[in-house]
């Protein structure tokens, strides 16, 4: 995959890129599902293809292939060009990329059990037992039981010398309990929502979850939230638990610290940002207690990787420090705003562990 992306690159400078990167990415996914005892489905997809984007006087042109042969290759990189070109035309600032050491490097996730490569028989059980188990639950009405893999392997080159390749593997699973009465209908979740709890880890984290021991919990659950009182509506304290706290960090502090969303370029789901270039080492974002972190180099992470799209290494950067906002999250196209030394790659937004207690 590696010559594929050389060549790709070649062709593009050859058609006039003043920069070019290629990828080749190769994906496959595993999922599936058991409801009440019954298969629902087991989805499988493979899906490959090569992405060539250039600069051609300041201005970004993209183009993708599913095929990658040489003459495919070389149209495809000839189509990224005349992109650009085409909107170097537009009034536009010209784009500049933060510099960054050219990485020669391998990396992949940890993985001690590859998951695509355990038996469907004992996959298939495993959701059958833990479905079987939730439905002996007196009052759970539906069952659901599943499991996801994804591998996802990415050759990176550049014209400046950057050659990588990656592979990034997903295990995930969970069990879900429907309870039905009376015309209401609720739902519990174990170990978390959408389809259960992801890792960046091989089969042996499917092993530690404990979906079949965690059955009668959840199902119980379910069916006390039948006849459980309304949440009161108030002003009061909350302590919230870690999955709520995920989403409020993702939400409340990890789109907002996107430097395109700062800088108006990406206004997409999570819209724009009230944070601006400026409030860094001044605005108060939570209390003394609260430290927040983008570490792409976490084991296990979702967003942890050795190299981001970019071909830029893995780092740890601290976003909020005891409460006040310090760094943003960029690419090499938006760090530039903000001076040579603002550049970070990292993901995994996370609130660090500090001292206290529930008082």
């Amino acid at each position: 995959m590696l010559d594929i992306v050389r060549e790709a690159v070649e062709a593009a400078r050859a058609a006039g890129a003043g920069y070019a990167d290629a990828r080749f990415v190769s994906e496959e996914s595993e999922s599936l599902t058991v409801k009440n005892q019954e298969m629902e489905g087991i989805d499988r997809s493979l899906s490959q293809g090569v992405g060539i984007r250039v600069l051609v006087d300041g201005s970004w042109g993209f183009a993708a292939t599913a095929r990658a042969d040489g003459p495919e290759i070389e149209r495809t990189a000839a189509l990224a060009v005349a992109i650009a070109r085409a909107s170097s035309r537009l009034p536009a600032e010209p784009v500049k990329l933060a510099d960054v050491e050219p990485a020669v490097a391998q990396w992949s996730t940890e993985v001690v059990e590859d998951p695509f490569a355990v038996s469907l028989d004992e996959k298939v059980g495993l959701l059958m037992a833990a479905s079987a188990r939730l439905q002996g639950v007196k009052g759970v009405t539906f069952a659901e039981a599943t499991l996801d893999f994804y591998r996802r392997r990415t050759s990176f080159a550049s014209s400046e010398g950057a050659a990588i390749e990656q592979t990034v593997v997903n295990s995930g699973g969970g069990i879900e309990a429907t309870a039905i009465a009376d015309g209401e209908m609720q739902r519990r979740s174990f170990p978390n929502s959408f389809r259960g709890h992801l890792r960046a880890a091989g089969y042996e984290h499917i092993r530690t979850l404990g979906l079949v021991e965690g059955t009668e919990r959840i199902g119980s659950e379910a069916v006390a939230l039948l006849s459980a009182p309304d949440c009161p509506g108030e002003v009061t304290t909350l302590v919230l638990d870690s999955n709520q706290v995920v989403l409020q960090v993702h939400e409340s502090v990890g789109h907002p610290v996107e430097l395109d969303r700062v800088l108006g370029m990406e206004e997409s789901f999570a819209g724009t940002s009230f944070v601006r270039p400026g409030d860094r080492g001044r605005l108060r974002y939570g209390s003394d207690l609260v430290t927040i972190t983008a570490d792409a180099t976490l084991p296990g992470g979702l967003g942890s990787f050795g190299f981001d799209d970019e071909g830029v290494p893995a780092e740890r950067t601290v976003v909020i420090e005891d409460g006040i906002f310090q760094n943003f999250i960029s690419s090499r196209e938006t760090a530039p705003v903000l001076g040579p030394a603002s550049r970070s790659s990292g993901a995994n937004i996370s609130l660090e562990p500090r001292e206290g207690t529930l008082e």
